[in-house]
């Protein structure tokens, strides 16, 4: 049976009192001193004063509350007025004012174990406090500082095993994880380590899933291994792997080929020996739809990085220059375009197809203006200067003429 006591705080003349008791447990105050109540009905006001045996005269009143734990005490069945309300409550009250001050302090002492982990990184530290500033972190780990603790070690570990060797990321989780979905686009912890990625290499905070992968294959991990793809023309094999037959299959026809990062990982192809001409190399997918349109089984080989080189590219680029061909290159003229002529450039060397400061100054072409941020083209040094001064921009199809006739195997290059 309900004890008294209880049932009178919890009935409905009690509420605000009930309520004003509860809020001080939660602030962490101690049930002593003055408790003010106001705007109270007359039966609020006969009910309160039932309960505490204290007088309650007007609409306002005031609660001697030592008074009234006194009053709860002589009981004998309660130890206190906190006692007495949480029975009332049916649990006890949570002094959320310290759960705050101990959530501040662990948090605190999470920063500083990740710093001290960081200590000799500055990159690191970038990463850090990208996710502390922003609020990331406790975000994801719902102000649960223990799980953000276990995420943070995991990540760290994680890029300390970094860079791959392209590597799926599906097996680089299963390996390290335990768990092959534990890197997914849809994971906090593949998110963490993409913002560590980002921070480390100095890149814009990843927003959208293309974002990810591209980071991803920036460390040499390869998201799905069967959408990382490079497009290639004639490009000649002569090795009996299934990427062999395919390239010598779509050479015959003098149609484009698209191999998978997959295909090139478990079925490389054995790439000809060079002739007297270069492997052209094309920054736009346009060039080789044109190539093969118009030039068909006479194009020299030509392989597309199609903008931002992928893993898929830099692997069979390699197994070219591993072959001893050595690299023409074209692309845009525009600061995207040079920018990703450099890491060619830097990676690999290369001979500038119609890509140099001549070139650019020949073209009558329409153009388009320049985008900062400005480039500095590491193959020729008077490039950048001309384009910055000339402010345009000339793209790769609008010198497609041009590359065709170099192009054609029935030309004397």
């Amino acid at each position: 049976m309900p004890d008294p006591l209880v049932t009178h705080l919890q009935s409905e003349s009690c509420k605000p009192l009930l309520a004003k008791l509860i809020k001080r447990a939660e602030r962490g105050k101690l049930f002593s001193g003055t408790l003010a109540l106001g705007d109270l009905s007359e039966a609020e006001r006969e009910g309160v004063g039932a309960l505490t045996g204290q007088t309650c005269r007007g609409r306002r009143v005031s609660i001697d509350t030592d008074a009234f734990d006194e009053v709860v005490r002589n009981t004998g069945r309660f130890q206190s007025l906190r006692h007495l309300v949480e029975t009332a409550v049916g649990h006890a009250i949570e002094n959320k004012q310290a759960t705050k001050q101990q959530q501040l302090a662990d948090w605190q002492e999470l920063w500083e174990w990740a710093a001290r982990r960081s200590i000799d990184d500055p990159r690191r530290q970038r990463w850090l406090n990208d996710i502390r500033q922003s609020g990331w972190l406790k975000a994801r780990s719902r102000n649960d500082h223990q799980l953000a603790r276990q995420m943070l070690s995991t990540a760290a570990e994680l890029l300390d095993t970094l860079p791959a060797d392209g590597i799926p990321l599906a097996v680089f989780a299963a390996t390290h994880i335990g768990d092959a979905h534990a890197l997914d686009p849809d994971r906090d912890l593949g998110r963490l380590m993409c913002r560590g990625i980002a921070s480390i290499h100095m890149l814009p905070t990843p927003k959208k899933r293309s974002d990810l992968r591209r980071l991803w294959e920036l460390i040499g991990i390869v998201p799905d291994e069967l959408s990382v793809t490079v497009l290639v023309l004639n490009l000649h094999a002569i090795g009996n792997s299934l990427t062999d037959k395919m390239l010598r299959a779509h050479a015959a026809c003098g149609e484009p080929c698209r191999l998978t990062f997959r295909q090139l990982r478990l079925h490389a192809p054995t790439i000809e020996s060079p002739g007297v001409t270069p492997m052209f190399v094309c920054e736009n997918p346009s060039i080789v739809a044109s190539a093969a349109e118009r030039l068909g089984v006479h194009c020299r080989p030509l392989i597309c990085v199609e903008g931002q080189p992928n893993l898929a590219a830099w692997r069979l680029l390699t197994l070219a220059t591993s072959a001893n061909w050595k690299l023409a290159y074209h692309g845009d003229f525009d600061w995207g375009g040079i920018r990703i002529a450099n890491q060619l450039y830097h990676r690999f060397g290369f001979t500038p197809w119609r890509f140099d400061t001549t070139s650019y100054e020949a073209s009558s072409s329409k153009r388009r203006k320049l985008r900062p941020p400005v480039a500095d083209a590491l193959w020729d040094p008077t490039l950048s200067p001309v384009m910055a001064a000339d402010g345009r921009a000339l793209e790769e199809e609008q010198v497609l003429g041009q590359l065709l006739m170099d192009l054609d195997a029935r030309v004397v290059f």
